[in-house]
């Protein structure tokens, strides 16, 4: 058997389907699974396991130019998450390696972390906008998955 790397990352999208598609994988799993994490929902995090939303975008008023994106929504799923992983699971979902990851080590980035240094394996999506920082961050511990049912269940099943 074949084994995969750590890191699963859905090359090329983070968009709507990506996120469909990382949250159908997650419900998949059998009831003995036990997956911790976050999904992009509209404009919102939401946790897998409680269901809590945690807000991505703060509101500029109309006209505004500057970037809407709210780095205190990750923060706090982040922050959420982390005992939850270091108690212990078999799959983390971070809805993405994303701008705030990239640029400035914050969002999600601790729960990447965290589950990587507990052999936890992690499943998210990766823009190609931000494809170099994510090679410097993750370097040969992720896997590109095609954005496809298959490749997903391919990289797990492969993982051991």
């Amino acid at each position: 058997m074949t084994h995969s790397r750590p890191i699963g990352a859905i090359a090329g999208s983070d968009g709507e389907a990506t996120q469909a598609l990382m949250l159908a994988f997650a419900r998949s799993l059998a009831p003995g699974v036990r997956v911790i994490g976050v999904v992009e929902v509209g404009d919102d995090l939401v946790d897998l396991s409680s269901g809590a939303r945690y807000r991505l975008f703060q509101p500029l008023g109309s006209g505004a130019d500057a970037c809407s994106l709210d780095p205190a929504g990750p923060a706090q799923a982040c922050g959420a998450l982390l005992p939850r992983i270091e108690q212990g699971c078999d799959l983390v979902v971070l809805n993405k390696f994303g701008r705030l990851e990239a640029e400035s080590n914050s969002g999600l980035t601790d729960a990447f972390a965290m589950a990587v240094s507990l052999n936890i394996p992690v499943l998210t999506a990766i823009s190609s906008r931000f494809a170099a920082h994510w090679q410097a961050f993750a370097g040969p511990l992720a896997e590109t998955l095609a954005p496809q049912a298959e490749a997903i269940a391919g990289w797990w099943g492969n993982r051991g």
